[in-house]
């Protein structure tokens, strides 16, 4: 299709787009209710957050705290006893991404990586 389309169908990190997917995602984009390349964006941009949300919780299930800069952790930084939900957890942090009745919805995310305003709907 296009150089977005390519760069939100490649995934991110750990999220991989199935053929289901893509052909569903494809078919909106052609449907004409939103625009392809925002659409494209905002699927890439939602992918990036979400993977660095579940990079965290699978963190912060062992770990007292991260380092975001990727150093090591000492010893004392991991917990004695990790426990959690980390499973649902996982499976939450894509959900918060989400699209629902055509409009984005990032919550305190709401501004596409660059600077525009979220996918509204075309009536």
């Amino acid at each position: 299709m296009n150089k977005a389309f390519e760069h939100w169908c490649a995934g991110y990190g750990p999220i991989r787009h199935t053929a289901e997917t893509v052909a569903r995602i494809k078919a909106l984009a052609a449907s004409g209710r939103v625009e392809a390349d925002r659409l494209f964006t905002l699927l890439a941009a939602a992918d990036r957050l979400s993977c660095a949300a579940m990079w965290t919780i699978a963190h912060m299930t062992y770990a007292k705290r991260v380092d975001l800069s990727g150093a090591p952790l000492d010893a004392g930084d991991f917990k004695p006893d990790p426990q959690g939900h980390t499973g649902g957890s996982l499976n939450m942090a894509p959900a918060f991404c989400r699209l629902s009745r055509g409009q984005c919805d990032l919550g305190p995310y709401a501004r596409l990586a660059d600077g525009s305003e979220p996918l509204r709907r075309r009536d």
